[in-house]
């Protein structure tokens, strides 16, 4: 961890302390960790956030600012995992309809947002292999369908079993 203006590691207790901390030296304190939480906080290290800001409501039980801290950081967390979540149904949808640029873009946003990683990363991986086959051996892409070609033809889904029509 990188050093910052409360020591190398802030969430542990400063073992040097040689007793209770005065009314002044605990308002510092407080202050210190109320302004580190915000570093993590805007650093979009939410779950650090909430951690440094818990130990400010250990040291002052009900501390208005520390909890409405905390349910700030949570509520980014909610809104973080709703919108991964929302990028991999959209990246998934993407992928099923052959457009395998737009899936890769959302899949992958998916995972950097720390949402539903091992799904979003199946469907990475099974990019990546299409990637690696060469054109000629690896038959029709999803993205090289004609959507418009009529019951009559032959495709292959993402299973790799013959469908009617195209539809999978």
């Amino acid at each position: 961890m990188s050093d910052n203006h409360i020591g190398v590691e802030p969430l542990r207790t400063d073992t040097s302390d040689s007793g209770p901390l005065s009314e002044a030296e605990r308002a510092a304190r407080i202050e210190q960790l109320l302004l580190s939480g915000l570093d993590h906080y805007f650093g979009g290290n939410y779950e650090q956030a909430i951690n440094v800001w818990t130990r400010v409501a250990f040291l002052e039980r009900g501390h208005g600012r520390a909890r409405a801290y905390i349910e700030r950081a949570r509520s980014a967390l909610a809104e973080r995992q709703r919108e991964s979540e929302e990028s991999l149904h959209q990246g998934i949808a993407a992928y099923q309809a052959g457009d395998l640029q737009r899936a890769r873009v959302l899949l992958t946003q998916a995972v950097e947002q720390g949402g539903a990683n091992e799904l979003a990363l199946v469907f990475l991986q099974r990019l990546g292999r299409l990637d690696s086959v060469p054109p000629s051996s690896q038959g029709e892409r999803p993205s090289q369908r004609n959507p418009g070609s009529g019951a009559s033809r032959t495709s292959t889904n993402t299973g790799g079993t013959p469908t009617a029509g195209g539809r999978r």
